[in-house]
């Protein structure tokens, strides 16, 4: 096993062109600032920023620094890793072995707001901070009010419950906006630009059948609803930080103190079957907006509509930026389409989530996990092979960091990533033009938040500063 630091590079080779990690890479971490992430790259080959690479063979690439051969766990720390692992700007990252230095980089080493570096690792909803790279994996457990990472943790989430508030409130006005134009919106051709800009809503408001009356009542009751669901993702935090009482405020900018309301229960599944008849647009059960290409139902499935990618998110808000997304492969006579999947923890206004695709890249069998910035790629795996089969169910779970990627239920790899953090959407992705392509039984749901208690003993054991660390394999 190898550990290099060195540069991203562009691969235009594939069906999904990305940054992805030099040859032989089974594994990586992104330590570019989001301006850096979201960037296209303008020819195959080019570099960009700085990651941690783990490497199956030896690179013979002066681009990239080996850091270390061997387990991250058995690597004593020197002046050279110090000094090589990529921290944000005035911060020294300091630790007696290698998973130590990179672990401290990624959590008190990383910008909040991802504008000098890496964004910070985030708790899982068991309480622990986990990292993973190219096998290897690091839990260590969080606690609010102790652990030494707890301020940067506080930035993000704050950030992340001001994006809800700020989404819902937005969101909200668009409904009410759209409701008061409501006899107008039946009209063909309008050019209205509200009404423009709603027009896959509209066409959905009315395939259901509704009446004017019945369309305002929903579109003011959804309204209302996406004003208060911040009130959900507050309440999910609570129980994910075993936080009780007024502690909610803690979570909330203090700018926006005085005009929120307490939080209110978590919940949330949505499904989408596709049943209704052939069309051009996705639904019936959820609303969905195209981010590129065209997407629409064909047989009580969803097919893509251009030969190119084809990307959809689910205008619906899980309570939570931890939950998963599956969908079902469909088809016993054709080849899976290239970057058959499905995306989570998506943001509301861009083309910004992780996703998990099959035949990924053009690749028939090669299944694989990438983040999407801004519409830019970025693998953060090699991938897995495996042969498709009619009905295969593609998985992902985004919990805290962990980014997963099951097949019909078995894990295959687990990334960290800190770029991601308080999305709540979700959508699905697919290359090919009605070729008999063909997905199926959409579903997005929170993952359960309990988080965990550390007696005094675990906190003795192997600790950095406090909570508990677990080595795995490597």
């Amino acid at each position: 096993m190898n550990i290099y630091r060195g540069p991203w590079r562009w691969d235009a080779s594939t069906h999904l062109p990305c940054w992805s990690g030099p040859e032989h890479c089974t594994g990586a971490l992104d330590a570019r600032p989001l301006s850096e992430q979201s960037v296209l790259g303008a020819h195959d080959g080019q570099l960009s920023g700085v990651g941690i690479f783990v490497t199956s063979r030896p690179l013979n690439d002066s681009n990239y620094d080996l850091l270390a051969k061997g387990n991250w766990h058995d690597i004593k720390s020197d002046a050279r890793l110090k000094s090589a692992i990529p921290v944000c700007a005035g911060f020294k990252a300091d630790a007696d072995d290698l998973v130590g230095l990179i672990y401290k980089a990624f959590t008190l080493g990383a910008s909040p707001d991802g504008s000098d570096s890496q964004r910070p690792l985030m708790p899982q909803v068991d309480g622990r901070l986990a990292l993973h790279l190219g096998g290897m994996s690091l839990y260590d457990g969080f606690n609010w009010d102790t652990h030494d990472a707890r301020s940067q943790v506080r930035d993000v989430i704050r950030s992340d419950v001001r994006q809800a508030i700020m989404v819902g409130r937005a969101d909200a006005r668009q409904l009410r906006s759209v409701a008061t134009r409501l006899p107008a919106t039946w009209q063909q051709g309008s050019a209205d630009p509200v009404i423009v800009g709603n027009r896959e809503l509209l066409l959905a408001l009315r395939l259901r059948g509704l009446s004017i009356t019945d369309a305002d009542a929903w579109l003011k009751s959804q309204a209302t609803r996406r004003e208060r669901h911040y009130r959900k993702v507050m309440g999910f935090l609570l129980r994910k930080y075993r936080l009780s009482g007024d502690r909610w405020r803690e979570l909330v900018p203090a700018d926006l103190l005085n005009e929120v309301d307490p939080p209110e229960e978590p919940e949330t599944t949505y499904t989408e079957s596709f049943n209704k008849a052939d069309a051009s647009t996705l639904g019936p059960d959820l609303t969905w907006t195209m981010l590129v290409g065209t997407m629409g139902v064909r047989s009580n499935t969803y097919t893509g509509l251009q030969e190119a990618q084809n990307s959809a998110r689910a205008e619906a808000d899980l309570s939570s930026a931890d939950h998963y997304a599956q969908v079902a492969w469909v088809d016993t006579s054709r080849t899976m389409p290239s970057d058959f999947g499905v995306l989570a923890r998506h943001s509301s206004s861009a083309h910004a989530a992780y996703g998990v695709f099959g035949s990924a890249g053009g690749t028939p069998g090669l299944w694989r996990t990438y983040k999407v910035t801004s519409g830019a790629y970025t693998a953060l795996d090699s991938g897995t092979t495996a042969t498709e089969a009619d009905g295969d169910v593609l998985r992902i779970e985004v919990n805290g960091s962990t980014i997963s990627r099951y097949l019909n239920g078995v894990l295959q790899n687990s990334s960290s990533d800190g770029t991601h953090s308080g999305h709540v959407r979700c959508g699905v992705n697919m290359q090919g033009n009605n070729r008999g392509y063909h997905g199926d039984s959409f579903e997005m749901s929170d993952l359960a938040a309990g988080g965990i208690v550390y007696t005094q003993h675990e906190r003795g054991v192997r600790g950095l500063e406090r909570g508990m660390w677990q080595r795995w394999g490597g």
